[in-house]
């Protein structure tokens, strides 16, 4: 075992880059291997990249993190690499690496706050990997205080042992040129002036009310609402909405956009709408401030703390609050929109290595915790009842 001054040897797992869909943990799991790795290898140390077999089909979409090695695992296996001191799982899971310090990163907590953001089984095979994971880990990371409250709410793992680290904005989130808008146009098909929302489409999202709100405010008559997004859990009931309002011919459906097209895709938007009903942060909302662009928000999970007053927020339950913040958000001054773009630069990958590794640090002081029972996961009306808590 390392000491907290030794040179750290860390073994990261980038398992959530081998996905042909990547979202905001799959941006994680990147930009903190690309940070740690000149973190660790400045103290002498040495960071290995992890991936499990059951990805070998899709290790063409692995990066490669310059100074550091990628090395197969599968979860009963003593690593392949020897000699580690700590093993981070970037999206709950850890190797069950006997003798060699844990660390998570939990991005949220959405299986125990409410049934209705996912399959039954899913939502137990989550839970029981949360239970699993917190028995072992020494230390949990989440992305934001709100994940860290939620952690504490539906589980008994040490509050000491929580850090939060938040999430980064890369430099390629900036204000677009106008060519370069008119070129995301054409290959979207995104008329101006849009309403844009980015992410999932699923029942968590609450795509369903900002498709009422976008029609009870009037602002299919004026602007086009685009729902960039891969289709997921419950995706048919925001379809059935869209033709339940005849708003087939205003509602832009492109599906999955590639990174290289957001930055224009956000600066070309009057307002980036995100109403959600829960977030364990919510990166796009900084990636849209990043870009200049106005930001509606749900008031409930992370969002509020993330946004920090520079987005118009509301009752995510309330389709009247969510058109009357779309007005608002089209209203936003020049400085406002300026704060926000201040604001949402203080979120940077490169803080999240330090702090992370800082994290672990901490994790290698101390001897590996023993076993802790998790607590079951509360009653469904509770939950509910909690959902903005």
């Amino acid at each position: 075992m390392a000491s907290a001054a030794s040179p750290l040897r860390v073994a990261l797992d980038l398992t959530p880059l081998c996905n042909p869909i990547q979202g905001g943990v799959a941006r994680y799991a990147h930009q903190l291997a690309c940070g740690m790795s000149d973190l660790i290898a400045e103290r002498g140390g040495r960071l290995d990249v992890l991936c499990r077999r059951s990805r070998w089909r899709s290790r063409s979409m692995l990066p490669r993190v310059p100074g550091t090695r990628l090395r197969w695992i599968e979860k009963s296996w003593w690593p392949l690499v020897k000699g580690v001191d700590l093993v981070h799982g970037t999206d709950v899971r850890v190797p069950n690496w006997k003798g060699i310090t844990q660390v998570a990163t939990l991005h949220d907590l959405f299986a125990h706050v409410s049934p209705d953001f996912s399959d039954e089984g899913f939502r137990a095979r989550r839970i029981a990997v949360y239970q699993d994971v917190l028995q072992r880990c020494t230390r949990v990371i989440t992305v934001s205080r709100r994940t860290k409250a939620d952690l504490l709410r539906f589980t008994d793992f040490p509050e000491d042992c929580v850090d939060v680290v938040y999430e980064g904005v890369e430099p390629q989130f900036q204000p677009a040129s106008e060519r370069a808008i008119g070129e995301v146009q054409l290959q979207l098909g995104v008329k101006r002036p849009y309403l844009l929302y980015v992410g999932e489409l699923s029942a968590r999202k609450n795509l369903v009310r900002l498709i009422q709100a976008y029609a009870a405010g009037g602002f299919h008559k004026t602007h086009q609402l685009v729902l960039a997004g891969k289709a997921s859990f419950k995706s048919e009931i925001v379809f059935e909405e869209i033709r339940r309002h005849r708003l087939q011919e205003k509602i832009l459906l492109p599906g999955f956009v590639e990174d290289r097209h957001l930055p224009a895709l956000y600066t070309g938007a009057d307002a980036f709408c995100f109403p959600t009903l829960y977030e364990g942060f919510g990166l796009p909302v900084l990636e849209a401030m990043a870009c200049g662009t106005a930001v509606v928000g749900g008031s409930v999970g992370a969002v509020p703390e993330i946004s920090d007053g520079h987005a118009d927020l509301a009752n995510p339950l309330d389709v009247d609050g969510i058109a009357f913040a779309i007005s608002r958000s089209l209203d936003r001054s020049r400085e406002q929109l300026a704060a926000a773009k201040r604001h949402a630069a203080g979120f940077t990958w490169e803080r999240t290595a330090r702090e992370t590794l800082e994290v672990y640090q901490r994790a290698v002081r101390h001897p590996l915790q023993l076993a802790r029972p998790a607590r079951t996961v509360e009653e469904p009306a509770k939950r509910a009842q909690n959902l903005g808590g």
